[in-house]
């Protein structure tokens, strides 16, 4: 059995897939609800569905049992840091948002033991993901993936949400000064994803409008649950008028808080992460303070060079003034407007530094090199990517870049632009309300026949 465990409206087109999978691959398919009413319109158009909230969880096992195989398992799992990062469960206190873990869990697992589950694909908050990713590892050795996190540690790798990356990738390689391309047809590549239909898909990505977002908002109240803690609209609208309320303000010192910018200077080059968001405060939890990271980097940098920090273009609203003036107290740092041009700041850098982004790939497409936080996954695919375990180890870096400038040419981005190729495939994964192309069923049967694929890679 596939189980897909929905979230929000992306139970849609989650119970789409599943459809698909069991007409035409006649593999039988469950979606896992957190709302009853959800449960009763999957099943009512022919899609099994079981809401979590209804299944009595066994007394086999506790969460602390649970919670202890995982961290034997893992060195770098520790409930309580998940919980803080938590996009929901970190505005309850550790009480509340523990007890809310543990019957999600308890429940989940209890489902596991009674259905023969042969791969889980999700899209919960990370708290719930990680929790449930590794009880089905750890207790069922099932593979848990999150088609748009991509959670899967080892190869294959099975992600649709990357797919514009790729193309992305394949467009800076076809120009850059890599010193083979010849394993590659990257022209052809290009040219035959942009001519798909799925992605005409993602270049239609511009059909926002206030009319949808009230459609969403109503379908939202319409399956409203008081099992499914993210329906509480309190943290909702708290997170909401902040963000608003921090992108007023942000443009109205705009002109104080960024630096000028000169290329012509000894720097090093930081993007910041939208936080919260998984990439930082899941993949690398113990340095997704961001603001201390700089401050240490700062510390560290070698004489005559500086930090250039630059925001996430989507991430004015997520800080207020007050973190950026943070920013820029530390030691040679520069914080960069927004809206300038990552990729030109990259191709001038003396390194990319980052926690665990693929800003990092676009660097050595261009052979500058790099400094992560975090086994990232392409980290073991590409050369001269330098994984930080201990601060003590920065200055050290820092100064080889410094000093050996223009020396750290790839030699193997071809090998994993072809990775890249071979474990990323055409497919959109979004909101169906926002954007209900992703219903077409030419999406639908790439997404389906993709997740098939990575299921007899994986048996393998």
């Amino acid at each position: 059995m596939i189980v897909f465990v929905e979230n929000n409206t992306n139970f849609i087109i989650y119970g789409e897939i599943a459809k698909y999978l069991t007409q035409y691959h006649n593999v039988e398919c469950c979606v896992l609800t957190l709302s009853l009413s959800k449960e009763k319109e999957l099943n009512n158009n022919g899609i099994k569905a079981v809401f979590l909230g209804n299944i009595d969880d066994t007394k086999d096992i506790s969460f602390e049992d649970i919670i202890t195989q995982i961290e034997k398992k893992s060195d770098s799992f520790t409930l309580a840091q998940y919980l803080n990062q938590d996009r929901h469960l970190k505005y309850y206190n550790y009480e509340k948002s523990y007890n809310i873990l543990k019957e999600y869990t308890t429940k989940f697992y209890t489902f596991l033991i009674t259905n023969r589950v042969t791969l889980i694909i999700g899209e919960l908050t990370w708290a719930n993901e990680l929790v449930f990713m590794y009880t089905a590892n750890v207790f069922f050795k099932v593979p848990y993936v999150d088609l748009l996190n991509n959670y899967v540690f080892e190869k294959p790798r099975l992600t649709f949400f990357d797919d514009k990356h790729t193309t992305q990738y394949m467009s800076i390689f076809a120009t850059s000064k890599a010193d083979d391309k010849t394993s590659i047809d990257v022209e052809s590549f290009i040219e035959k994803r942009y001519k798909t239909n799925i992605n005409a898909i993602f270049n239609s990505f511009s059909n926002y409008s206030v009319v949808k977002y009230l459609e969403k908002y109503k379908l939202i109240k319409k399956y409203e649950d008081s099992f499914d803690y993210k329906y509480d609209f309190k943290i909702k609208l708290r997170f909401n008028i902040g963000k608003n309320v921090n992108k007023l303000i942000n443009s109205l010192f705009k002109s104080y808080l960024f630096d000028t910018v000169d290329l012509s200077c000894d720097y090093y080059y930081l993007p910041l992460h939208i936080q919260p968001e998984a990439t930082p405060d899941v993949v690398a939890p113990f340095y997704n303070n961001q603001i201390d990271l700089i401050e240490k980097i700062s510390n560290a940098l070698p004489i005559g060079t500086f930090l250039y920090v630059k925001d996430h273009p989507d991430g004015m609203g997520y800080r207020d003034v007050f973190y950026y003036k943070k920013i820029k107290s530390s030691n040679r740092v520069k914080l960069i407007d927004s809206n300038f041009k990552s990729s030109t700041l990259i191709e001038d850098a003396l390194s990319v530094i980052t926690i665990a982004g693929t800003a990092g790939i676009e660097a050595r497409l261009v052979n500058i090199p790099v400094v992560t936080f975090s086994d990232i996954f392409f980290g073991n695919e590409i050369d001269h990517i330098y994984t930080i375990q201990n601060f003590n180890e920065l200055p050290v870096l820092l100064k080889k870049f410094k000093y050996s400038k223009g020396q750290f040419n790839s030699k193997n981005i071809k090998e994993f632009l072809g990775f890249i190729d071979e474990t990323s495939f055409d497919g959109y994964i979004y909101d169906p309300i926002i954007q209900p192309e992703v219903m077409l069923f030419e999406n639908i049967e790439k997404i389906g026949k993709s997740i098939i694929h990575f299921l007899e890679v994986y048996k393998r």
